[in-house]
């Protein structure tokens, strides 16, 4: 398939995670960017299934201090997902708000850091009152 095959993109989202973790940043900042370049994608509203790249080249600016740069893209990724419908119910966007609302507050931006950090509740509230909407149905239907 070789190196240009899209879904490699999530691999390499994923081992720069991991080289982050190890906090060798010049190679996990490598892989980032080949993950977005296999999306072939310069924004996240563009490209909703690169966010894990995205995300990941804003936590690698954010443990090196780069707050501005991760607030920006994290702003790109929230404004995104903002634009489109339901998403209060994507459990996958808790960890993006809750880590804009750290980056936000590091920037000196806590009110708006609270905001967000109030729609990853809202979010988790969300899924879990479907999880015990799912329950009580099931609950209704095994007992007939």
């Amino acid at each position: 398939m070789g190196g240009e095959f899209e879904p490699l993109a999530a691999v390499y989202a994923d081992l720069a995670r991991a080289l982050r973790f190890q906090k060798r940043f010049s190679e996990a900042d490598g892989l980032v960017r080949r993950a977005l370049i296999l999306r072939r994608k310069g924004k996240p509203d563009r490209d909703t299934d690169a966010y894990p790249a995205f995300y990941e080249q804003a936590m690698l600016h954010a443990d090196q201090g780069r707050y501005a740069d991760a607030e920006r893209i994290m702003s790109d990724i929230a404004v995104a997902a903002e634009n489109l419908s339901g998403w209060d119910q994507v459990p996958n966007l808790i960890p993006i708000y809750e880590s804009y609302a750290q980056i936000l507050r590091r920037n000196g931006r806590a009110p708006e850091g609270a905001r967000y950090e109030a729609r990853a509740s809202r979010i988790r509230a969300n899924v879990a009152a479907a999880a015990a909407q799912q329950e009580e149905f099931l609950k209704k239907y095994r007992g007939k």
